[in-house]
């Protein structure tokens, strides 16, 4: 029933309008899903590289093939967590700047230990000391990416 003067198809646009931008927000995550979302894929790799580590220390110390092995798992972990924080779609801007934060961290982490492979095989002390320095200034960024992500996905 058209209202004085106005066409029903007018107020029709509106409705389908207005219905339309519901739906469109109630199909987008919520903040704090896309925090879960984040959180577990930086978790997932911190996983992984304790698994390595507690087959690593379960293995005779001393042994070089075993070490290299040890860091070829590491970089191995830190590649695919990259990938999978690349694949990971989120529209919060501020997460958004978290997950390419994170997948540079996990970049320069494989960097670091593939130069550690590299140096080790080269037999090469001082490329090793230098992959290892560069190793130690990637995962340090950790720490403070976890305090940032908490304190932002618990407002």
């Amino acid at each position: 029933m058209p209202f004085i003067g106005q066409p029903a198809r007018k107020y029709t646009a509106y409705a389908s309008i207005a219905a339309i931008g519901l739906l469109l927000s109630s199909c987008s995550e919520s903040r704090i899903s896309q925090c879960r979302k984040l959180i577990n894929v930086a978790n997932q790799v911190v996983t992984d590289v304790q698994t390595v580590a507690e087959n690593a220390s379960t293995s005779p110390s001393g042994n070089t093939g075993a070490s290299t092995e040890v860091i070829n798992r590491v970089a191995d972990a830190a590649n695919s967590a990259r990938v999978n924080m690349e694949e990971l779609s989120l529209n919060d801007t501020q997460l958004q700047d978290f997950q390419n934060r994170y997948a540079t961290m996990y970049a320069e982490i494989y960097d670091s230990t593939s130069a550690m492979l590299d140096a080790s095989e080269a037999r090469d002390r001082e490329a090793g000391r230098q992959a290892y320095t560069a190793f130690q200034a990637a995962t340090s960024q950790e720490a403070t990416l976890v305090s940032e992500i908490n304190q932002y996905c618990a407002d």
